[in-house]
C-alpha cells in the first residue's frame, strides 16, 4: 500500500511538473507570438519610413526641376521654315549665324512669347552623324526632315513658313 502511495504521489507530482511545463510552454509561445507582432509593426513601419523618404526625395526632384524649368543655359536657336526648305546641305550653328539665317530667343518667357502666336510651330530634329566628316554626308537625314514639315504643316494647320526648326547641328555651336 505504501507504494501504491508512493506510485500516486509521483504520478501526481508528474502532472503537476507536466502542468507547469505546459504553462511554461503557454508562456513562451505567448512571448514569441508577441515578439512576431512587434518585428512585423517594425517591419511595416520601415516599409512606411523608406516609401515616405522615397517620396521626398521624388518631391525634391520635382521643385528642382520647376524651379529652373525657366532657365536657358543657351538661347532657344531656330530657323525659319522657310531658310530651312531652301537649305542643300546642313550647315554648322557658325555659319548658319554668320549667314543671319537663325532667330535667337534668349530667355524661356521670349521663347513661349514667340511660339504662342497662333500659327506658330517650333519642330524639333536630332540627326545622327553617318560619317566621320560630314554630319550628313548624303544628304537623306535633311531630306527626310524637309518632307516631314507639309504634313506637320497640315496637321497643326499652319504655314510652312510659320514654322521654326531646330536641329542640333545648327541650332548649338560647334566649336
Amino acid at each position: 500500500e505504501e507504494a501504491k502511495r508512493a506510485e500516486a504521489a509521483r504520478s501526481e507530482e508528474a502532472k503537476r511538473a507536466v502542468a507547469g511545463g505546459g504553462e511554461l510552454t503557454y508562456a513562451m509561445g505567448g512571448g514569441l507570438a508577441c515578439l512576431a507582432v512587434v518585428a512585423l509593426c517594425c517591419g511595416v513601419g520601415f516599409l512606411v519610413f523608406r516609401r515616405y523618404l522615397k517620396n521626398a526625395w521624388e518631391q525634391g526632384q520635382i521643385r528642382q526641376a520647376l524651379a529652373i524649368c525657366d532657365v536657358l543655359s543657351f538661347p532657344l536657336v531656330v530657323m525659319p521654315g522657310e531658310f530651312f526648305r531652301s537649305l542643300q546641305r546642313l550647315i554648322p550653328y557658325e555659319q548658319a549665324r554668320n549667314s543671319e539665317l537663325l532667330l535667337s530667343l534668349d530667355d524661356a518667357q521670349s521663347a513661349r512669347d514667340f511660339f504662342e502666336v497662333i500659327g506658330r510651330l517650333s519642330v524639333f530634329f536630332s540627326h545622327q552623324w553617318t560619317s566621320f566628316t560630314a554630319p550628313d554626308p548624303s544628304g537623306a537625314q535633311l531630306r527626310a526632315m524637309r518632307s516631314s514639315l507639309h504634313p506637320l504643316a497640315r496637321q497643326y494647320h499652319c504655314d510652312v513658313d510659320d514654322m521654326y526648326v531646330w536641329v542640333d547641328y545648327f541650332s548649338i555651336p560647334q566649336v
